[in-house]
């Protein structure tokens, strides 16, 4: 099985989001549509957040990460 994170979503989109052009909002939309057909999406469980919040307390300050990293984990 393959998996994706909404949180891994949110943060290509803020990558996207300064390069797009308005009218190629359609391949953007196509995209995400393809990955939500095509993978089972990774929830943030439990697990997952007390994995990220001991990172944080180590010293690995972003949260987003953290939680990819839990989530792969969990």
């Amino acid at each position: 099985m393959r998996f994706y994170s909404e949180l891994s979503i949110l943060e290509a989109i803020w990558k996207i989001v300064k390069i797009i052009k308005k009218e190629n909002l359609s391949t953007l939309k196509e995209g995400l549509n393809l990955i939500k057909r095509d993978l089972n999406i990774a929830e943030i469980d439990e697990n997952a957040v007390e994995i990220a919040i001991s990172l944080y307390i180590m010293g690995h300050r972003d949260l987003i990460d953290n939680l990819l990293y839990g989530i792969a984990i969990s």
